[in-house]
């Protein structure tokens, strides 16, 4: 392959600060961030409890938010997966150039129109912001957040920096750009905060995800922008020139907008959780009602039992932890099934869900946890010996409990590798409590030290006990 010809152009083209004042912004629940978008979390009310907008008015400026239309959005009393569109209109009631540098809402039941992040606003310019909001099917009301990350524009810079398949790095005083196997890499090399408004890859090359312009560069931060291109020659010889124009922007901050729904109730059931015994016991059927409550007949069409410990199929023996009775023709306003745990499979599978796929209008599946009782336990599971260990460390006791307070013996307590002294073993109304040391083997080397105590159980030899313990030796 032909090399290209060598050359580097770096044109730098610093326009005047964008600075100044202006109105203060309206009603909103603001924040102040530090280049990055803070953790939205979903937030459930009750129906009884208001969610007021409440504005922070001592740290965040506000000349660098846009005033938003409405300050809040009630949805009123809506049915359980539906689809709400919603409205706000961003206006930029200062002097100043504000950009918008992230548009985030607080969970995926919210799709919002993100073509605004990037865009710089004028003085007085104003744009719709349109999200969507899919309810989820549990009722009650539910108050969540659109974010819209702001700063101002403190000073735009146009560069062009030349790089090529010979000379595939370049850089100016604000950024650094690199050719690397398809790609190109940008690095912020100030301590302003950038933004990448534009890129014009050369013939035959296209950036591979169109989003990425109006990415922010945090400060000696970096970013990657893939490309595409048309033909394997272009893609084996890159272009040789690519624009890069960057804004440097001031604080930024995120205002956050509530939209508030309460969800209609369609269908209840009980119990809201199940437990079972790892033992044939009577406690191991379950009877469940799952009831319409908008009087719309529905049929249950397939259940499945989902433990935590494995991604289990539906024809593994684990989606047998639990199974249920149950008919698929009957339809109605309320059905009672009956579900029954397998002692032997929970050993493996203590916990996960049951699912009840079912022709509700509204609702199409339901959900329950289930857990499950160990007969014993040790208590604590893991033991760190407090303090320094020199040959043996202080005595430490583990208890080992009949869940069902149940009386047992002990068959035996030994330990993985003959690290731990057993002193004696005491009987208390629930169990026994055994008294032990951890010691320190010679020429032992490490600064750390821990053993595994076995505690075997008489007439239940599926339920032997293992702690382990450790400790720090003082060298």
């Amino acid at each position: 392959m032909k090399k290209a010809n060598v050359f580097l152009t770096i044109v730098m083209i610093l326009s005047l600060a964008l600075q100044g004042c202006g109105p203060k912004a309206g009603p909103l629940v603001e924040t102040p961030q530090e280049n990055q978008m803070e953790d939205q979390s979903v937030v459930e009310v009750d129906d009884e409890e208001e969610s007021e907008v409440v504005v922070d008015t001592t740290e965040v400026d506000k000349d660098a938010v846009l005033y938003v239309e409405p300050g809040k959005i009630e949805f009123g009393t809506v049915e359980p997966n539906a689809s709400l569109d919603g409205k706000l209109q961003l206006i930029n009631k200062t002097d100043n150039y504000i950009k918008i540098t992230n548009i985030a809402t607080g969970c995926g039941c919210t799709l919002v129109d993100k073509k605004l992040v990037g865009k710089v606003f004028a003085p007085g310019h104003s744009e719709e912001l349109k999200f969507r909001y899919k309810t989820k099917p549990v009722p009650g009301k539910a108050t969540k957040y659109v974010t819209v990350q702001t700063a101002i524009v403190t000073g735009t810079d146009t560069e062009v920096i030349s790089v090529d398949v010979e000379h595939n790095s370049a850089s100016t005083t604000n950024a650094k750009a690199q050719l690397v196997n398809g790609y190109l890499r940008i690095t912020n090399l100030i301590d302003d905060t950038l933004v990448v408004a534009n890129i014009q890859p050369g013939k035959g090359g296209t950036i591979k995800d169109p989003k990425q312009i109006g990415t922010v560069i945090a400060p000696k931060a970096s970013v990657s922008i893939l490309f595409n291109y048309d033909t394997p020659e272009a893609k084996a010889a890159p272009s040789s020139k690519i624009t890069l124009e960057t804004h440097k922007l001031g604080k930024i901050y995120s205002t956050r907008v509530p939209y508030i729904a309460t969800i209609k109730k369609v269908l209840d059931y009980s119990p809201t959780n199940l437990r079972f015994e790892i033992r044939q016991s009577e406690n191991n059927k379950v009877n469940v009602t799952i009831k319409s409550t908008d009087e719309n007949k529905f049929r249950i069409t397939n259940f499945q039992c989902k433990p935590n410990a494995i991604a289990a199929k539906a024809d593994s023996p684990a989606s047998k932890t639990v199974t249920c009775e149950y008919d698929k023709s009957a339809r109605a306003i309320e059905h009672v099934v009956t579900l029954t745990a397998n002692p032997d499979l929970l050993r493996a599978n203590t916990s996960g869900l049951v699912s009840f796929d079912i022709d509700h209008p509204k609702i199409k599946i339901v959900s329950i946890p289930f857990y499950s009782t160990t007969p014993f336990n040790a208590q604590p599971s893991t033991k760190m010996i407090t303090g320094y260990i020199e040959k043996e460390s202080k005595p430490f006791k583990i208890k080992i409990i009949s869940s069902f307070k149940e009386d047992f013996e002990l068959a035996g307590i030994t330990s993985k590798q003959d690290r731990i002294n057993v002193l004696g073993q005491t009987k208390t109304i629930d169990g026994y409590e055994i008294e032990a040391t951890l010691t320190v083997p010679d020429n032992y080397s490490s600064t750390r030290i821990g053993d595994t105590m076995v505690v075997e159980l008489k007439d239940h030899p599926d339920d032997q006990q293992s702690v382990y313990i450790w400790g720090k030796i003082k060298k």
